[in-house]
């Protein structure tokens, strides 16, 4: 889907005087995420724009710089890293800039692996939920982990780090953790699959375990390659999450070692008492199961990354670490940029002869060139031969 002219208007410009607009990674109802240059010092980053038109509702900026805040407030190599917060002076639009990275989201990797074993499930998700945990003890909960916010970021070696993406649906748990205000207070802001049941009911006093809930249901999906709370609407979602019985992930993937399928499960408890307290407890449960710390390496190697933005994902607002890229989080309106593509299959033998008879050919060329050598070389010495007699003829005294 190209990008709305007005979007595109922007690739080739400068925003806030000092980032060169490159292209656009994806746009939704809240904002644009684009690819850009800090012309000051050079680097790639990914640039999150909202939109000029709902810079006015202050709720809306409110969240917007909110994440900034929540993103920038916090350390740790598992997070993306916010380097900015600056506005347009143009059109006033407020603009998020973070850094630029390459790889793809989990969601991609699962549309195209169905499910991952456990090893690569806990190299993903250890890895994030370290980082998620660092957040709760800063006093922000995420609220929105799902795989389309968990990005497999590769560095310039070839080695892959999950990076915790989107905090624009955050909640602050505590004053002063940044600016000490929460996101929409009562409202159940999130994505229906992955929201734990206090959320989905509007609940104030959401807290870290509502994240424990959500990173389980994203280990369920991972190992058994299905949602635990799939349904037609909404509607019917958010009532298999607050009232039908929870699927068992040892029924619906038995394959899954009993240890780890139990520690999921405890993840998914509606009953706050009986869930994780927290994430280093979550954590603590799947270390021991005895499968170690897992590995995600090798996860982006089924075909070479595809730059082209694909169809329309899902999801409020792209976020510019998420198909930062490449990145942003997915959006309703938005492309699931840089999708992973398997390599393409070999062309068949009617599309190879060619090849094969060219090939071939040249093989030939370089057997005949050593005797080619040694004639050419052979001629030139009785060439040179012949013209040293013709001379001696001329030049020899007459009679």
């Amino acid at each position: 889907m190209q990008p709305a002219p007005e979007v595109q208007a922007r690739v080739g410009t400068v925003l806030c005087g000092k980032y060169a607009v490159r292209r656009v990674l994806g746009s939704g109802g809240m904002g644009v995420v684009y690819e850009a240059l800090n012309t000051w010092t050079l680097r790639p980053v990914a640039l999150k724009v909202l939109r000029p038109e709902l810079c006015a509702q202050v709720e809306l900026v409110r969240r917007f710089v909110q994440e900034a805040q929540a993103t920038a407030a916090l350390r740790h190599p598992n997070l993306c890293e916010v380097l900015d917060l600056c506005r347009e002076e143009g059109d006033g639009s407020l603009c998020i800039v973070q850094e630029y990275l390459d790889g793809a989201d989990l969601r991609r990797v699962l549309d195209l692996r169905e499910r991952l074993t456990a090893r690569e499930a806990l190299g993903v998700l250890l890895p994030a939920m370290d980082a998620l945990a660092t957040a709760h003890e800063h006093g922000v909960v995420h609220r929105d982990v799902k795989p389309e916010n968990l990005f497999l970021a590769r560095d310039p070696g070839g080695r892959l780090s999950p990076r915790v993406l989107d905090f624009g649906v955050s909640k602050v748990t505590h004053e002063g953790a940044f600016s000490g205000r929460t996101t929409l207070n009562g409202a159940s802001l999130g994505t229906p699959q992955y929201m734990s049941p206090e959320q989905a009911c509007g609940v104030e006093t959401v807290d870290a375990r509502s994240d424990v809930w959500s990173v389980a249901v994203v280990l369920f999906e991972c190992l058994s390659g299905v949602s635990p709370f799939e349904a037609e609407s909404p509607a019917d979602i958010a009532d298999s999450v607050l009232s039908r019985p929870i699927p068992r992930l040892a029924e619906r993937a038995p394959w899954v070692p009993r240890a780890l399928a139990e520690a999921v499960q405890r993840g998914l408890e509606r009953d706050l008492a009986a869930r994780y307290p927290d994430l280093r407890a979550f954590q603590a449960a799947l270390r021991a199961c005895g499968l170690g710390e897992g590995s995600c390496q090798g996860l982006l190697d089924d075909g070479p990354l595809s730059l082209e933005p694909e169809a329309p994902a899902h999801s409020e607002f792209p976020t510019a670490e998420h198909r930062t890229l490449r990145a942003s989080a997915p959006t309703e309106e938005s492309a699931e940029a840089f999708p992973l593509v398997r390599a393409s299959s070999p062309p068949p033998a009617s599309a190879r002869a060619p090849y094969a008879v060219l090939l071939a050919g040249v093989a030939l060329l370089l057997a005949l060139l050593p005797a080619g050598i040694s004639a050419g070389m052979y001629l030139g010495r009785r060439s040179a031969a012949a013209r040293a007699s013709v001379a001696v003829v001329v030049s020899a005294p007459t009679s």
